[in-house]
């Protein structure tokens, strides 16, 4: 994966300026920054994961303050036993628990929702867990991590998936050309957008082989499966 200097040099090459007289380091290193959030958004190729630990009879947890999007749930016991919660929209959550929500009937949680917005989002489990210290394991897509703009972290690496960095380059381009007046900065926008669409296409599963259902006693090819 490129760093942060490997990725401002290709900018400056491309901008055609080895040396900052329109574009200061700082600035590009923005650009940098702003168009590696702008694929991990576009594509939600960032598959992370982290762990929380459970607290006695308490419901509602923060998620990482990084979070896109969450992908799965799972809690495991003491006896390290996991369960995959099964997710509900908040609504929905009250077929589920009636009048019983903050009930902790059972030694696990099975169902979980969510409210609110990162960095604040939080998770509710159902049941509430009886006992602490137990895991909630938390699958989601992120944003990267911020880069600074002051030359520090020039060694640190542009947290995009290894071979799509020229994205980060061709959103910093168009981005500064289009700063600048400069017409050609359309042209570097559409190689963007294109090249978008082919690492959504080609990044939606790190592999290439067909997934399938588990349909009563046999399976199903995973795209005759609805999802639901």
């Amino acid at each position: 994966m490129a760093t942060q200097a490997d990725v401002l040099e290709q900018i400056r090459d491309r901008l055609d300026e080895a040396t900052s007289t329109y574009w200061t380091d700082a600035e590009l290193y923005r650009f940098i920054n702003e168009g590696a959030r702008e694929v991990c958004r576009r594509g939600e190729v960032l598959q992370k994961r982290d762990t929380i630990a459970s607290i006695a009879s308490t419901q509602e947890y923060t998620m990482p303050t990084d979070v896109l999007r969450v992908y799965r749930v799972e809690y495991e016991d003491a006896s390290s036993n996991v369960v995959p919660l099964e997710y509900r929209d908040f609504n929905s959550m009250d077929s589920i628990w009636w009048t019983r929500q903050k009930t902790t009937t059972g030694s696990k949680p099975y169902w979980y929702t969510m409210w609110g917005y990162p960095p604040a989002l939080k998770i509710i489990l159902y049941p509430a867990p009886t006992t602490g210290s137990e895991t909630i394991r938390v699958f989601y897509y992120g944003l990267p991590t911020a880069l600074a703009d002051d030359g520090t972290d020039v060694a640190e690496t542009v947290e995009v998936p290894q071979g799509w960095e020229d994205l980060v380059v061709l959103f910093a381009e168009f981005t500064a050309m289009r700063k600048d007046g400069d017409p050609r900065w359309a042209e570097a926008k559409t190689l963007f957008e294109e090249r978008t669409k082919d690492m959504i296409e080609m990044t939606r599963r790190w592999t290439d082989q067909a997934d399938s259902v588990q349909w009563n006693t046999g399976f199903l090819p995973g795209w005759l499966h609805s999802g639901e």
